[in-house]
């Protein structure tokens, strides 16, 4: 029943140990998981559970990976330890080429305070929450672990306002990909099983082979262009890191106490069926029309029974 703040290698290394993710909000929890999912379909669609080098290349093969996986009860440790080793600069917050889910030459964008960035306050700089549930320094910094967690989050999540600083004709990005979905996922006994329970080697869960392994960290260049569509990544570490916004934080001292922001990549949702955390609906007018399956958001009013 307690919880701890610990790095992202610890969280692969004790994931059997901890019951689940425990942020500030659900919806940071989801974006925190598909983050590790990006993390475990990087590494274990790529590498045996003893290190070797095994890109999965048949369905019997990701359906055995993923056995292996759950059978072994925990995440192998010098596999986890090696990735992260080899990519450890791209993981620092603060970077000066290249810092986590950021760019560092931003240039011209929207500037806002922390208390924007705090996904439970999201107070802009000129409308004050009457009720906030944080006040004063509370919202004014944050300690980089907590910054780390809402970066990650409105990524995911920001809103849907026209991030338009640098190219006044370029179209709107909309809002963060998560923002878009329903969301469904799988919970297990610990998180361990959690995140193989939504880890999905095959393609829709079929027959079909993703393609290679693309998560955002390992780019070679960070791209820096302002509202980019792109096609709909074909493997889930590629879209599990989406880039939405391109973001900048500010520090002060040990705080981080602001952050920049433009709009980022984006895909139509009509037909991003390679999402797997969201249910669809067919918004084709005809059944003989080809159909335009677009994610079902959650009703509020709905009751779950």
């Amino acid at each position: 029943g307690s919880t701890e703040e610990v790095s992202l290698k610890e969280v692969f290394l004790n994931a059997p140990a901890y019951q689940g993710l425990a942020g500030e909000m659900p919806t940071q929890d989801i974006a925190i998981m598909r983050l590790l999912l990006a993390v475990v379909h990087a590494v274990f669609a790529r590498y045996g559970l003893d290190g070797e080098s095994a890109l999965i290349k048949s369905p019997d093969a990701a359906l055995q990976r993923w056995k292996a996986l759950w059978d072994r009860r925990a995440f192998p440790p010098v596999i986890i330890e090696e990735y992260f080793q080899r990519f450890k600069e791209h993981f620092y917050l603060f970077h000066p080429e290249r810092p986590f889910y950021q760019v560092a030459s931003l240039g011209s964008a929207t500037e806002n305070n922390a208390a924007k960035l705090i996904g439970e306050l999201s107070e802009s700089n000129n409308k004050l929450r009457l009720f906030p549930q944080r006040s004063g320094s509370g919202k004014a910094g944050l300690t980089y672990a907590e910054a780390a967690r809402w970066l990650i989050n409105i990524n995911a999540y920001d809103d849907a306002a026209l991030k338009k600083y640098g190219g006044k004709h370029l179209p709107s990005s909309g809002s963060g990909w998560l923002g878009k979905l329903g969301l469904v996922t799988a919970y297990g006994d610990n998180l361990y099983e959690t995140l193989l329970l939504n880890t999905v080697f095959l393609k829709d869960g079929g027959n079909e082979l993703w393609g290679d392994e693309k998560p955002g960290w390992e780019a070679d260049e960070v791209k820096s262009d302002e509202r980019t569509e792109i096609v709909v990544p074909d493997n889930p570490s590629a879209l599990y890191s989406l880039q939405s916004r391109r973001i900048l934080l500010k520090r002060e001292g040990k705080k981080v106490t602001g952050y920049k922001l433009l709009g980022g990549d984006f895909f139509p949702k009509v037909n991003a069926l390679a999402e797997q955390m969201t249910l669809w609906w067919n918004a084709a007018k005809c059944a003989e029309d080809p159909p335009l399956f677009n994610p079902r958001r959650h009703e509020p009013a709905r009751q779950l029974w």
